[in-house]
């Protein structure tokens, strides 16, 4: 079973909900929740974990995901289901880096025959995140940077 977690402001898409009726009438057993306010995509994370759910596909963007992986980090390691993505927002950092297809049909087709792999996560303030790209600021004083030269700096990744 694939709990596939959707963010709110993409569900009435056609696109998704061709794909998801397609890959059900091939026999995929794919059960969609909608996440409505902040919050939900960790709760709904939880709830899959309670329930026995293998895998989940998360359906946004960067924020979905994050939420997401915060719901995973949250589980038990024994009980935490894979993680899949749908790329559904305006960046997906994450899902490009990984060379996850951003057509909605491609991608959950991948969520069913796709391998897992582990990935770190990072926590700081309570909050867990992903990291895809590492950026370097250096400064040759402690004092900082006019706010210009700030932007441009942590807009430059490290090659």
């Amino acid at each position: 079973m694939i709990r596939f977690i959707l963010n709110g402001k993409k569900a009435e898409q056609e696109e998704i909900r061709a794909a998801v009726y397609s890959l059900r009438s091939q026999s995929a057993d794919i059960q969609v929740r909608v996440t409505w306010e902040q919050g939900d995509g960790e709760r709904l994370v939880r709830e899959a974990g309670r329930e026995g759910v293998k895998r989940i596909v998360s359906g946004g963007g960067d924020g979905t995901l994050n939420e997401v992986i915060n719901g995973l980090a949250g589980l038990e390691k024994g009980k935490r289901p894979e993680l899949a993505i749908l790329p559904l927002g305006t960046a997906n950092d994450f899902a490009t880096s990984c060379s996850i297809p951003h057509a909605p049909l491609d991608a959950l087709t991948l969520t069913l025959s796709g391998t897992s792999r582990d990935v770190d996560i990072v926590q700081a303030n309570k909050r867990f995140f992903y990291q895809c790209r590492l950026w370097r600021i250096r400064f040759s004083d402690h004092r900082s940077p006019p706010l210009n030269s700030k932007i441009f700096l942590a807009a430059r990744p490290t090659p």
